[in-house]
């Protein structure tokens, strides 16, 4: 379950310039720019801390400070993992045993923190303690601080100072600087490695330059912080230009073909992914030089994912047991598949909605099951699936699926880039949980209607006998409605009629009410 780590009266305090802002508007604001753009949120979390105590996110991909931040609140804080230099759910556990005797779990021990033993004066970790930060810096003291102010001052400053702030004089030292966002430098003497560095660009870029005879070509290397709407535009010009949106694929410092995005001659407009892009600006006139101003916006459309989904079943964003949930990302010309793998438990019943949040972009999506385990999504694999666009109306998928692993994979239709919203329902449904062959539905207890019937159990329209009995010599003494259950249910022109299963015993004239014994092989 997600944590809030958001606090809003301090997010306005150590930012002047959003102290307008209500709690909601200050919390949109953190996601959408305040986040990678390093802002203090919480006297609690550090995300820089948690990058730098937890390797293995690194390397499984979280760079950004909105990835930390989104597996900090999903799983870090539950799985007990370092975030704070003030707070360890181990140690806090440890020094209080009346806590670990009522048995709170990480996430537990941290609200109790912040919500009573800091000022209980509770120690949380080796190198911090209220009280005895007060008492040993009394200058601290003597201006009255509390000790959520001792906490405070220690975060924002008491560290960088050096001061002592638990018995035993321990005394961590601040984190590194994060690593700086996006992609590494191209290679030295590369072409892109001649690019003028813009860092990153949220909203409302803008500098002015010129290009001519001498200087025909101008290349520009900026980082985008989220997923979104990118407007590259042009002004002022004093003569013909072009312009590119780069994006260098294999990182070599080289302009491919693949990798030239798209091209005008003084506007671009680009739903993007977060990542590391390059504008190259040329000169069309041969004879005079070309002022320019340049401005880029990024009207932010953040993902809401720990990692980026895998672009293969076996890179697949795992969610573990399926739970409802809704996830926010990209598909597009660079990252054109986004798959997510699940785990069902039990027989469920399954709901997918997509929404493209992009204006007149298709996007697709499958619900896929690796029947045969070889890592590929086969013809036969592909369960059900939607095609989202102006000219396609349905956005759902309502599947039964028993019990295991399936995948989902969202793309883009059309070699279109767009930022997409996936909703996940499920649902216990009834049903055994492992049939037993040539059952008699009507003689043998039950009916048709009892049994759960999954999508996995139909191949092309008739019987999987992989998953599904065989129904043998049934028999009722009394008229039943089984014919459009067994057609509109899972049966479709078993018997080779050319129509469903259900039309065959509804116009059985031989015998309209099922008396006699019928056979199905």
């Amino acid at each position: 379950m997600a944590i809030n780590l958001f606090d809003p009266g301090f997010y306005r305090a150590n930012n002047p310039d959003l102290a307008s802002l209500d709690d909601a508007q200050a919390f949109q604001h953190f996601l959408a720019f305040g986040v990678n753009e390093s802002r203090r949120f919480s006297p609690y979390v550090n995300l820089n801390f948690y990058r730098v105590s937890n390797q293995d996110l690194g390397i499984a991909g979280l760079i950004s400070n909105r990835q930390l931040y989104d597996h900090l609140t999903g799983v870090g804080v539950a799985e007990g993992r370092n975030f704070s230099p003030v707070f360890n759910a181990n140690f806090y556990r440890n020094a209080n045993p009346d806590l670990a005797a009522a048995g709170l779990n990480n996430e537990q021990l941290f609200e109790h923190f912040r919500a009573f033993g800091l000022n209980e004066g509770r120690q949380a970790a080796a190198n911090f303690q209220a009280g005895f930060y007060l008492a040993s810096n009394p200058d601290l003291a003597a201006a009255g601080l509390n000790f959520q102010q001792a906490v405070d001052h220690y975060i924002l400053f008491g560290i960088t100072e050096g001061r002592i702030a638990a018995p035993g004089g321990v005394v961590i030292q601040p984190p590194p600087p994060p690593p700086p966002p996006g992609d590494p430098l191209p290679p030295d003497g590369s072409t892109l490695s001649f690019a003028r560095d813009l860092g990153i660009v949220g909203s409302n870029l803008s500098l002015s330059d010129s290009i001519g005879p001498t200087d025909r070509n101008d290349y520009y290397r900026f980082t985008l912080p989220s997923n979104g709407d990118l407007t590259v535009a042009l002004s002022d010009l004093t003569g013909g230009t072009w312009l590119e949106l780069i994006k260098d694929l294999n990182l070599d410092g080289e302009i491919g073909g693949d990798e030239e995005l798209v091209g005008g001659i003084s506007n671009i407009n680009r739903v993007v992914a977060s990542g590391t892009y390059f504008i190259l600006l040329s000169q069309q006139s041969t004879n005079d030089n070309t002022n320019y101003t340049l401005q880029l916006d990024l009207s932010s459309q953040p993902s809401n994912l720990p990692i980026d989904p895998g672009n293969t079943l076996a890179t697949a964003l795992d969610l573990g047991v399926l739970r409802t949930n809704t996830f926010r990302d990209f598909v597009g010309t660079t990252d054109s598949d986004d798959y997510y793998r699940f785990t069902l438990t039990s027989n469920s019943e399954v709901y997918l909605t997509l929404n493209s949040l992009t204006d007149s972009q298709t996007i697709a999506l499958e619900l896929i099951h690796d029947k045969n385990n070889n890592g590929q999504v086969d013809s036969l694999d592909v369960i059900d699936g939607i095609l989202v666009s102006p000219y396609h109306i349905q956005t759902n998928v309502s599947q039964n699926l028993v019990a295991g692993t399936y995948f989902i994979e969202v793309s883009n239709g059309w070699l279109e880039n767009a930022n997409y919203e996936l909703q996940i329902g499920v649902e216990s449904a009834g049903g055994p949980q492992n049939r037993m062959p040539n059952t008699d539905l009507l003689t043998n207890g039950g009916t048709v209607n009892q049994e759960f019937i999954a999508a996995t159990d139909i191949v092309n329209g008739g019987l999987d006998d992989v998953n599904i009995p065989v129904v043998d010599n049934f028999t009722a003494p009394v008229a039943v409605g089984v014919g459009s259950e067994l057609g509109d249910g899972f049966v479709a022109d078993v018997f080779g009629t050319g129509a469903q299963s259900g039309d065959v015993f509804a116009a059985n004239s031989l015998d309209a009410n099922f008396n006699s014994d019928l056979v199905l092989v």
